[in-house]
C-alpha cells in the first residue's frame, strides 16, 4: 500500500470528518465530542485521505451500533523512546457509552 504525504491540518480532517456524520448523530440522543491534546501539532504530513477514511468508517459504526449516550474521539501523541524524531506515532480512539451492538443469529 502506497501512502501519501502532504501536509495538512489534523484538526481539520477530524472534524470534517464529524461534520459528515453530524445529521446521524443529531437524529439520535447522542452527546459528540472530540478531545486532541495540546501536544498533538497543527499540521502533519501523512496520508489526510486514508485517515479521514479510517476516523469517518470509525466515527459512523460508533453513531450506527449507539441507541443514545456519549461518543468521545480522542487523539493524543503517543510518546515512544523507540519513535524517530522524524514520525509522530499518534493515537485516535472512539469511546462509546450505551453502545447497542446487534447480534446477529
Amino acid at each position: 500500500m502506497v501512502l501519501d504525504e502532504i501536509p495538512f491540518n489534523l484538526r481539520e480532517e477530524i472534524n470534517y470528518c464529524v461534520n459528515l456524520a453530524r445529521t446521524s448523530i443529531q437524529d439520535k440522543k447522542i452527546t459528540f465530542s472530540i478531545k486532541v491534546d495540546n501536544d498533538v501539532p497543527e499540521s502533519i504530513i501523512s496520508d489526510p485521505f486514508r485517515l479521514r477514511q479510517v476516523l469517518t468508517n470509525l466515527i459512523n459504526h460508533s453513531v450506527r451500533n449507539t441507541k443514545e449516550g456519549e461518543i468521545k474521539l480522542k487523539c493524543s501523541q503517543q510518546h515512544s523512546k523507540a519513535a524517530a524524531q522524524s514520525h509522530l506515532p499518534l493515537n485516535c480512539s472512539i469511546q462509546a457509552r450505551r453502545l447497542m451492538l446487534k447480534i446477529w443469529k
